[in-house]
């Protein structure tokens, strides 16, 4: 069975098993950027399971390279929830924080 759902302001219609991905960066006006998602219809059965989604964006500017990472699930509500996060910041870790 197919699942329908919001994301972004975008509306996505995934079937079992589907993936999407999308991503996009360049050149900006200190460095570059990136941002990208992964959408994932995980289903065992074919007729039930999980949208999972996962996100990441970056650059790097005069404060270094920097990353965020979130992982998100499709409650039955239709609202997303975070599963796990992450934060790379380059100067940041080099003095030990």
């Amino acid at each position: 069975m197919n699942k329908r759902f919001l994301f972004q302001g975008v509306k996505f219609t995934l079937s079992p098993g589907q993936v999407l991905e999308h991503s996009e960066g360049g050149p900006d006006d200190e460095g570059y950027y990136f941002r990208a998602f992964t959408l994932e219809y995980l289903s065992a059965d074919g007729q039930t399971g999980d949208v999972v989604c996962h996100m990441v964006s970056g650059g790097r500017d005069c404060d270094g390279e920097h990353r965020h990472y979130r992982d998100l699930i499709l409650g039955n509500n239709g609202l997303w929830d975070e599963t796990g996060a992450e934060e790379y910041d380059q100067y940041a870790q080099l003095a030990g924080y």
